[in-house]
């Protein structure tokens, strides 16, 4: 999941700046610097809310979940990470390699959004998304399409084209899909 959204966040393009290797481990700091800035956020405007030890107990939970069992190494990072972050480094960029990652992820984000499909896959799509609208594979295309249906009976509307990681290079195109295949009318 922790490869799933660094690379769907910068639509798996690293800036020429960091190379696959290192990406992932910008984006921990990169990370890092965003959560001490909400940690600090929440700090700042909720002290003294009722609102404020919910947030803080859910930022915690949140991070005390996240170990990666498969790799058997904490990639995200902890909440005394967080906190230290907080008091350390006021503006979390200031580390070359965070402000690549961060560049990265707001070109990518440019006119989009993120979203995740019903079958649980992170992607980054149109701003103009709805609920319902479809990811499509289309033969010759080289990214999943996000299509709405259109008010006459089989006909669709492009939406958009879409990043959705475990889709992009033929992974989601399994010998059932591609007999299920067929022509579709986009108006």
């Amino acid at each position: 999941m922790y490869d799933a959204v660094w690379k769907t966040l910068i639509v798996d393009d690293p800036p020429p700046s960091l190379d696959r290797q290192n990406c992932a481990e910008s984006f921990r700091h990169w990370l890092l610097a965003q959560l001490a800035q909400l940690w600090r956020d929440c700090q700042e405007n909720l002290k003294g809310s009722a609102e404020h030890g919910s947030r803080l107990q859910e930022l915690e939970s949140v991070l005390a979940q996240t170990d990666d069992a498969e790799e058997g190494a904490r990639r995200l990072p902890t909440m005394a990470e967080v906190m230290k972050a907080a008091g350390v480094d006021p503006d979390g960029l200031s580390n070359p390699s965070n402000q690549s990652f961060h560049v990265a992820y707001m070109v990518a984000l440019r006119g989009r959004r993120l979203y995740t499909t019903s079958a649980g896959h992170i992607a980054v799509g149109p701003r103009s998304l709805r609920q319902g609208d479809e990811v499509w594979l289309i033969k010759g295309v080289k990214t999943p399409l996000v299509l709405r249906r259109g008010s006459d009976a089989g006909t669709h509307t492009l939406v958009g084209e879409s990043y959705v990681h475990g889709c992009m290079y033929g992974e989601a195109m399994t010998d059932e899909l591609r007999t299920s295949c067929g022509p579709i009318r986009i108006v």
